[in-house]
């Protein structure tokens, strides 16, 4: 193989991984996007206004870092059962917290689905129910968007968050 064959070999080479790049550059920006959501947990306590006596909450804050809009259709939860490999559980935000303390999801306003544009976010508040974390084994908290992509609360995030729930009277 001569020098100028092995500069015909690099160069086709180069054209099929730049053509490949094109593609999956159109594919994924303009045919097929999706959404990047950013999710993030902590506990929250209501200060002022008269809710003095309501109960903390798990809050978990979902942005929508774009390129389009996203639809969160269910708060999940993952357990760590060995014995059938994990699951995955609905979780039900507080309706309206903290004037509606049912953890339903169904009260005067439904929280879930809701459309968040890019740059929206969105606040889930939860019950601190710490059988979710000695009983149900729950390792992972976060959403499901319409695509069926989870997405997941940061586990150092989680870590900080289940020590703070197992603390909690």
């Amino acid at each position: 193989m001569t020098t100028a064959d092995l500069a015909i070999v690099v160069s086709f080479v180069s054209l099929l991984i730049a053509i490949s790049s094109f593609v999956w550059n159109i594919w994924s920006k303009f045919i097929y996007p999706k959404p990047k959501l950013r999710i993030s947990a902590f506990i929250m306590k209501v200060i002022g206004g008269g809710f003095e006596d309501a109960p903390r909450a798990i809050t978990i804050t979902v942005t929508n870092h774009g390129p389009i809009s996203a639809i969160v259709d269910t708060a999940v939860a993952k357990t760590s059962d060995a014995d059938i490999g994990g699951t995955f559980a609905s979780i039900n935000p507080y309706s309206n917290y903290p004037y509606d303390l049912n953890g339903d999801g169904q009260g005067a306003e439904r929280v879930l689905p809701k459309k968040l544009e890019v740059g929206e976010n969105l606040n889930l508040y939860f019950p601190i129910v710490k059988e979710w974390i000695t009983k149900d084994k729950v390792c992972a908290i976060g959403v499901k968007d319409t695509f069926g992509r989870f997405h997941w609360v940061p586990s150092k995030q989680f870590v900080q968050l289940r020590n703070k729930i197992l603390d909690c009277e």
